[in-house]
């Protein structure tokens, strides 16, 4: 379902958000979630040739605990433009070393392979 928020970052922000209660990722169903994106790309085209100001748009996946009030998976849809100060920081954490990435893929590889814990990669 798509609604439009009552704190905008910008005019036409919407939230997509699943009827069901998810209170993150970890989990879900890949229908729910590929679902979820379906929705999310229709209301960016919506947003797009709604004649509202729009040169892109932002997409921001809410999930977890950190800033949540309430937990459940949602995904904003932000419409942007030159002067729009929304963003992350690449700068927020020091870089990584290049064995820490090494590690971490391989980790993310197993997992979206689907072969269960990366400790039994040893």
């Amino acid at each position: 379902m798509a609604l439009m928020t009552i704190a905008p970052v910008n005019p036409g922000h919407v939230l997509v958000i699943a009827k069901k209660h998810l209170p993150s990722l970890a989990g879900i169903e890949e229908k729910v979630g590929m679902n979820l994106f379906k929705i999310t790309l229709r209301v960016a085209v919506a947003i797009r040739k709604s004649g509202l100001r729009s040169e892109g748009i932002n997409l921001f996946l809410a999930d977890g605990e950190p800033q949540q009030k309430i937990l459940h998976l949602h995904m904003h849809v932000i419409p942007r433009f030159q002067e729009t100060v929304f963003g992350y920081q690449p700068t927020m954490a020091p870089n990584p070393p290049a064995r820490n990435l090494t590690r971490l893929r391989k980790k993310y590889a197993w997992h979206i392979n689907g072969y269960g814990s990366p400790s039994d990669m040893a």
